[in-house]
Order: structure tokens, then sequence, then C-alpha cells
């Protein structure tokens, strides 16, 4: 089940919110909580029932590490059920995310047959996996306190967040459990159907298409240059619709029910250089990659090459996290390289101007953007060709390529615009103020949205 799905929004959502809603009148803080988790439980079940005992499983046997390490007196057991739950957790991931992976890798290199298996990636295991880690690592590290089980519950299983993120830290979510918070926390209804309704439109009205014309590309095996340049932009920009789409309808749920959840994505695309662009992108996750891999490597004051080390294996497990293959993989070292460059560039105090770094950052975006979209290296390259085919060739294209495209080149310079000029959700709900132009916005975008619900695919982050 989806968002932006008929079932989830006039069946799932109602039922759910009502039940809140009536709970919460009866002052009865574990009573409300209890229905969270049944109700989040009830939404992944909806999607992969088969799936939810290897999630129940991974919930309550890293809670038990988890008091097991709080309540433990010697170092040495604290250290011996960290590293059980966090073997417990990567191995689960491991085998379900890279299992064929490694053994397809293994019949290439070894020149062998091993058979792969018909294996199911279940949903939001990357997300969930990494949050129950956070608090596991940081019960370890004494910088989070354990909270009873029920509360531990809604925070990792609260639906809205659970299968694509963003990854809520348990600093920024469990302090609004407490009781007394909670209970008296007011659903924000009004920003709630703010950002549900632009969600929905990012997702349906322009993600959807762009993805859509994209994969034209991809299964046309005599693709022009100009279709290769046009369908890299049309999936960066999906890429951004689709996934800040998602994190701004799971936003607008959080309000509903009184959570506050970060935004996960600040105007990416206004970037200047390519450190700056991974603040600003899946800003949850390059946080998790920072606090648990960058910095247990680099510390301040260590020597330039340890830094770019330090960075080149973070983006380098970043790209494995996010897909099973040398695409990915390739990817991350781009992305660790050109990132490395920022930094040694600012340590030595050198800054492009904007009128050379935006650019510059674009095309790099646009570039790393093939390594993560094509299927295998020879795909890669396939493309990389036609984009750097004679500039002749490229623009005698254009005309008839637009002429047949016009609808998808109209939404690419649509979503262009909007990424560059429009102000992003989290600004607009900076000192928002209900007004009947707003709703009637708001009105129009999800009326829209939901004339075109029934043609809806997943969104693109459900694959990782």
């Amino acid at each position: 089940m989806i968002f932006s799905s008929y079932k989830f929004i006039f069946l799932f959502l109602p039922i759910v919110l009502i039940g809140y809603l009536l709970l919460k009148k009866t002052k009865n803080a574990p009573l409300v909580k209890l229905w969270l988790v049944i109700s989040s439980l009830v939404f992944y079940s909806w999607g992969q029932v088969e799936f939810l005992p290897v999630f129940v499983f991974s919930l309550l046997s890293n809670y038990l590490f988890i008091k097991i390490i709080d309540k433990a007196k010697r170092k040495s057991v604290r250290v011996l059920f960290l590293i059980l739950g966090v073997v417990e957790s990567l191995s689960v991931l491991l085998y379900f995310k890279y299992f064929n992976f490694a053994l397809s890798t293994v019949n290439t290199l070894a020149h062998t047959d091993f058979t792969l298996k018909n294996i199911i990636l279940p949903l939001g295991i990357s997300f969930y996996t990494f949050q129950i880690m956070t608090y596991l690592i940081d019960v370890f590290r004494k910088t989070a306190e354990v909270r009873p089980l029920l509360d531990y519950l809604v925070y990792i299983t609260f639906f809205p967040q659970l299968i694509v993120g963003p990854i809520v830290r348990h600093d920024e979510f469990l302090p609004q459990l407490e009781n007394d918070a909670f209970l008296h926390s007011k659903p924000d209804f009004a920003r709630a159907i703010l950002l549900f309704s632009i969600g929905c439109g990012k997702k349906i009205l322009i993600a959807d298409p762009l993805i859509e014309f994209a994969l034209t590309y991809y299964g046309t095996p005599s693709a022009s240059p100009i279709h290769a340049w046009t369908a890299t932009i049309a999936y960066t920009l999906a890429y951004y619709f689709d996934f800040s789409g998602y994190g701004d309808m799971a936003l607008g749920l959080g309000k509903a029910f009184g959570i506050d959840l970060p935004f996960n994505f600040n105007s990416p695309y206004k970037s200047r250089n390519m450190a700056d662009f991974w603040r600003r992108w899946n800003i949850s996750v390059s946080k998790f990659f920072d606090d648990y891999v960058f910095r247990s490597v680099f510390t301040f004051g260590d020597r330039q090459l340890k830094l770019v080390f330090a960075t080149i294996l973070t983006f380098t497990l970043s790209g494995l996290w996010h897909g099973a293959g040398w695409n990915f993989v390739l990817w991350g070292v781009v992305n660790g390289i050109l990132v490395s460059l920022v930094n040694l560039l600012t340590v030595h105090r050198i800054k492009f101007p904007s009128i050379i770094a935006f650019p510059l950052t674009s095309i790099s975006i646009l570039l790393t953007r093939v390594l993560f979209d094509s299927s295998g290296i020879s795909e890669i390259v396939k493309t990389y060709r036609l984009m750097f085919s004679p500039i002749g060739e490229i623009f005698s294209q254009i005309p008839s390529f637009v002429s047949d495209n016009a609808r998808y080149i109209c939404l690419i310079i649509l979503g262009s615009i909007i990424c560059l000029f429009f102000k992003n959700t989290k600004e607009m709900c900076e000192n928002f103020c209900p007004t009947l132009k707003t709703a009637l916005w708001c009105a129009l975008i999800l009326a829209l949205s939901l004339s075109r619900m029934g043609e809806v695919s997943r969104f693109l982050y459900f694959n990782f």
C-alpha cells in the first residue's frame, strides 16, 4: 500500500486517524501508542505480509540487545551484545539485498555457475534496519536513553516513515512520545494537508510521467543523443520529485498525528558544489553515513589524505546501500571523489564564482545520475557515448524530438523551474498561515492527483 492510492486515502488513513483521535480523548497514552503500532504493522502487512515476521523479529531481538547493553555493568558484555545486534541486523539486510549480487560476482570472477535465488527485497528493510542500528549504537555510546518497549515500537514502526524514511533520530522522535507531550500534542491539519497535497502532486503529476519518459530511453536500443540527454535530465528530476514527494506526504501524515518528522530535502538542485548537494539531498541518510562511517574514520585535525579516504569510503558504502550492483559502487566512488575535490578546495580556501560553480555542479549531478540509473557498465558506456556525440548531431535532432515529446519537454521545464526558483516545502511551512488561496491550490492539486491515481507506480526508493 502506498500513500498515493485510493486504498490508503479513503480506507486506511480515515480509520487510523479517527481511531487515534477517539483514543486520545481517553487520555490513555499507552492505548493510543498501541493503536499506532498495530496500525503501522497492518500498513506494513498490507504491502508484504510474508515479511512481517522478519520485521517483528528484528524489532524485538534488537530491543532485547538494547536492554542488555543498558543494564550490563561490564564493558565486554556491552560490546558483545552491540556486535550481536549489528551483526543480526546487517545479516538480514545482506541476505535479502546482497546475496544474489555476491553470488553473481563470484560467478563472473571465478567462472562458476551458482544458481541465483529468487529473493524478494522486504519493503523498507534498508531504512528500518539503519534506524534500529542508530538507536542500538547510541545506547551503547550512552547518548540515548532506553525508552519503554511501546515507545520504541512506535519510534521504529510509525507508518509515515516506515518504508522510505526519513531515518529519524531517537532524539528527534522519542521526546515527542513522553506521555504528557504526546497526549497534548495537537494535530496540525493545515500543514498536513499542504504537505500531503504537494507530495501527491510531485509524485503523480510530475515524477510518474518523467519516469515513464526516461524508461523509453532505457528500453530503446537505437536511442538518439538528444534522447539520452533528456532521459537523464528527466530521471534526475523524477528522483527528486518522487522521493521528496514521498517525504512531503510522510511529514504531512506525521503532523496529522501530532508528530514532527524531519525534512529530508532542502532544494538540492540549487547547490553550488557536490558537498553542498549531499548536505541537501536525502538528509537523514547522508547524516547517518556522516555520523556512523565518516566520523568513525576521520576526526578534525587528521591529514588531508585521511579526509579523502574517509569521504570516498563513506560514499562507496552509501552507493552499496542504495543498490546491489557495481554501477552503484561506481556511483558511490565517483561521488566520493567529487566531494573530496570540493573538501580539498575548501581546505585551501579556493572558491569558484557561482556562474562557474552552479553549472559544474549541475553537470556533475547529471553525469553521476547515469551511473545510478543504468542497469550495467555496457549501458553506462552507451549513454555516455550518446551524450558526448558531436554537438552538431545533437542540435540537428532537437526540433523533431521536441515536437514528438512536447508534453515531457514541458514537464522537464516545469520541474526545473520548480526546483530552481520555487520555495521548497520546508520554507513553505515556516510561518505558514492557512488562507483561502492556499486551500484552493491544495484542493486543485489533490483533485488532479486523484484523477490520475489509478495510473500511479511504486515509489522509486521502494527498490532500496
